[in-house]
């Protein structure tokens, strides 16, 4: 049975090995003055997850977990690590899968909040038709064209096929149930719409219409700050 002094100096030097790893992390992720313009460039993207992970095989190795498991987030570090030259590991080699694959979640979420802040310049009534609403959206946040598939394509006509994608995906849950066998991006589009968002609902009063824009406008804005956070590899909050 260890002293209580032995005890105490274990707590300590743990203690001391999580401040390492926090500061060594917010080195790997924290942001910087040229933060988004750096996590534009992969190989500084790939950079910041080897130098992470690496921090976390040795805070794992340092708390005298399995050695196994340490070793892994070593390994997975030295395969970021090796990307830059041209060496792909074998757990990242994509699946093959017939024509393009689908669609990531983080962009299925962010234009999730596109649609639902559609869905509230609609209500608004202050358009003539969601034609009008997509094409008001695509002016005002360019950033949106990050989520198209096809870079050609037209951002308004984009968005009205995100709303029937997503009102389809309803439509054929109408609990928003969530299935295992479902693909992830359509589980977290269930999730991050609001319970009974898109039910029918009654038109909102004359005073509440520039309300109505207002939240339009907000969730709108919250998109494009998670569309950003998705092109430079950064953990989303919607």
């Amino acid at each position: 049975m260890k002293s209580i002094e032995k005890l105490k100096a274990e707590i300590e030097r743990r203690a001391a090995d999580l401040d390492v790893l926090t500061n060594k992390l917010r080195d790997a992720f924290e942001a910087k003055g040229d933060y988004a313009k750096a996590m534009q460039d992969s190989s500084a993207m790939q950079g910041s997850y080897k130098n992470a992970l690496t921090a976390v095989a040795w805070f794992l190795a340092r708390s005298g977990v399995n050695e196994d498991i340490a070793h892994r987030f070593a390994e997975l570090a030295t395969a970021f690590d090796q990307l830059p030259l041209g060496i792909v590991a074998d757990f990242f080699r994509t699946a093959e899968v017939g024509g393009r694959g689908p669609d990531g979640t983080a962009n299925w979420i962010c234009r999730t909040g596109v649609v639902i802040g559609l869905d509230y310049i609609l209500r608004s009534k202050k358009m003539e038709n969601r034609e009008k609403a997509a094409e008001y959206i695509a002016g005002k946040y360019p950033i949106f064209h990050r989520l198209k598939r096809n870079p050609r394509a037209s951002l308004s006509t984009s968005i009205l096929s995100w709303q029937r994608t997503i009102l389809r995906l309803i439509k054929d849950n109408p609990r928003a149930s969530l299935q295992k066998s479902m693909p992830i991006w359509q589980q977290s589009v269930l999730k991050a719409i609001p319970r009974g968002f898109f039910e029918p609902h009654d038109l909102p009063s004359d005073e509440m219409f520039d309300e109505m824009f207002a939240r339009g406008e907000r969730v709108l804005a919250k998109a494009a700050e998670e569309t950003l956070k998705a092109a430079q590899g950064r953990v989303l909050t919607f």
